[in-house]
């Protein structure tokens, strides 16, 4: 009994640490804690979730390592939501560095970004979140809602600036919107007048008005 005691006692004094240090709250139906030095963890399992700040993690498995739990791995169906940007992004595996606010993604992402009408599904992703700037990879699929029309979009790589509102296709890129379509090595698309710019080798048709 005290020895349960003292384990309760410990998560409790972890937790607030974690609170007052970094926003971060966590609960889990299984929590696991590590307080050997070097290896510090805490495991949460069935189900786990963690709030930064106005981000929030869910999946089946969540991982917070390191001396000051800077880095969160998180495994199986995993739901990141953050509602003050609109965005929601589903995966099955993510690596999130708290020092360099990255969030890498590999395996198959889904991004839903409701405040600027767009979703997107793709193999890999990049999230840097100060920089407000998402690098996608790898089968990407994107549509945009622009002028009550849908924009799809596809390439081998693609920038995502959410702060300026653009769009950089880069290799094999393809826009079709209003029933025309461009092909070049390189588009680029400002989201804020639907302004399409095409680099290189380029291909297209467009509709007769």
């Amino acid at each position: 009994m005290k020895r349960n005691r003292i384990i309760c006692l410990l998560f409790i004094i972890i937790n607030s640490s974690l609170l007052f240090a970094s926003s971060i709250t966590f609960n889990g139906g299984y929590t696991k804690i590590s307080m050997k030095e070097g290896l510090e963890s805490i495991t949460l399992e069935n189900p786990a979730n963690v709030v930064i700040d106005d981000l929030s993690l869910s999946a089946t498995k969540i991982s917070l390592l390191g001396k000051n739990y800077d880095k969160i791995q998180c495994d199986g169906t995993v739901v990141i939501k953050d509602p003050t940007k609109g965005l929601t992004i589903l995966c099955n595996s993510l690596f999130y560095n708290r020092i360099t606010n990255i969030i890498t993604i590999t395996g198959g992402v889904e991004i839903d970004d409701t405040k600027n009408e767009l979703h997107s599904t793709s193999q890999s992703l990049e999230y840097d979140i100060d920089k407000k700037k998402m690098t996608i990879s790898v089968e990407i699929n994107l549509l945009h809602i622009a002028d009550n029309n849908v924009m799809k979009c596809s390439g081998d790589n693609l920038i995502f600036n959410r702060g300026e509102n653009t769009l950089v296709l880069l290799g094999n890129s393809t826009v079709t919107w209003k029933d025309d379509e461009y092909r070049a090595e390189a588009i680029s698309v400002n989201m804020n007048n639907n302004e399409i710019s095409l680099e290189g080798s380029i291909e297209g048709s467009i509709k007769n008005t």
